[in-house]
């Protein structure tokens, strides 16, 4: 299995390091020609907004977490399956572990007006409504790119 960091570098795993699964969920909420996206700290691209799974929580339950904390909008409606699913090898270098990572991507609704709550800028640097045709390989995470092509061939 091939594992990549946060920022989409590929990563390898010492032999014996332990793998654990890890379930996330993302919000994919349009405007328009718009995209909600967010800036981690950490990173100087767009991605969409999520995060993992705790322990006893639903896919939904995480995805409304996740998208108070990182963008400061409540979620309004949420579709009931996700668009697009990844798995992948993930690191995470802040806990220095290893994931089996599946990642759920749901098309979401947001809250309208301003941003009733703050977004956490220990981890979100910024959040912005992004044009998508301005999303590409130098500005957007790999992911995220993925996702917005699938969403755009999905439209045809």
């Amino acid at each position: 299995m091939l594992f990549f960091d946060r920022k989409g570098n590929r990563v390898s795993k010492p032999e014996g390091r332990r793998v654990a699964k890890r379930r996330s969920a993302y919000g994919v909420a349009i405007a328009g020609e718009n995209a909600l996206m967010i800036k981690a700290a950490w990173n100087a691209v767009w991605e969409f907004p999520g995060g993992a799974v705790e322990e006893n929580e639903t896919l939904h339950e995480a995805l409304k977490r996740e998208f108070i904390e990182e963008t400061g909008y409540e979620l309004v409606t949420i579709s009931t399956q996700p668009f697009f699913r990844l798995k992948r090898g993930f690191y995470a270098e802040d806990i220095d572990r290893y994931f089996d990572s599946q990642m759920s991507f749901f098309l979401v609704d947001v809250s309208e007006g301003d941003q009733p709550h703050k977004a956490n800028r220990n981890e979100i640097s910024e959040v912005s409504w992004v044009p998508i045709s301005s999303l590409n390989k130098t500005s957007c995470h790999p992911i995220s790119l993925g996702v917005v092509k699938e969403l755009m061939d999905s439209k045809q």
